[in-house]
């Protein structure tokens, strides 16, 4: 394959997820500007090793995986609080919200935050995403039952964590 049938390709691959990447990005950094950064350094990283990558199937798994090991590299580096805005607020839920709503959020989200990588990384792609359990099976290189229990436990833990903040 030359080196134009490479870019064309994965450009077309790109395409297809683009658009759960960059929710992915934003959920995970609640934070627009970080969002777009690590979008643009995902596609960057991915494209620079895609040659590497033996099995287009693979492509899904391979560039979440990028996005979230990038992420998870950032917050070691920067060890700092994020939270919402108003207006991000708005752009992750495209209406306006009550500030009874956006404090269950903020709630929420604080909890997710507090769950290991792999249960927060299955939460958001499922529950706030809405990827198939398949394709997240995929992402996080699990099978299928070994992801519905992370989902099991990662709820369980939420919902202890959101028990504590009543």
């Amino acid at each position: 394959m030359s080196n134009v049938q490479k870019k064309e390709k994965f450009f077309e691959l790109l395409e297809q997820v683009y658009n759960n990447l960059e929710k992915f990005a934003l959920n995970l950094s609640r934070n627009r500007d970080v969002a777009k950064d690590l979008v643009s350094e995902t596609i960057i990283r991915a494209y620079d090793n895609f040659s590497k990558l033996r099995n287009e199937q693979a492509f899904l798994s391979y560039i979440f995986s990028i996005c979230s090991n990038t992420y998870y590299s950032r917050l070691k580096r920067v060890k700092r609080e994020q939270s919402y805005d108003n207006e991000q607020f708005d752009e992750l839920y495209g209406t306006e919200i009550s500030p009874e709503r956006q404090l269950d959020y903020k709630f929420l989200y604080d909890a997710i935050d507090k769950l290991p990588k792999e249960m927060k990384d299955a939460i958001i792609l499922f529950e706030i995403i809405g990827l198939p359990q398949k394709e997240i099976a995929e992402i996080q290189n699990i099978t299928v039952q070994n992801l519905k229990v992370r989902l099991h436990r990662a709820r369980h833990k939420l919902a202890e964590l959101l028990e504590v903040n009543k």
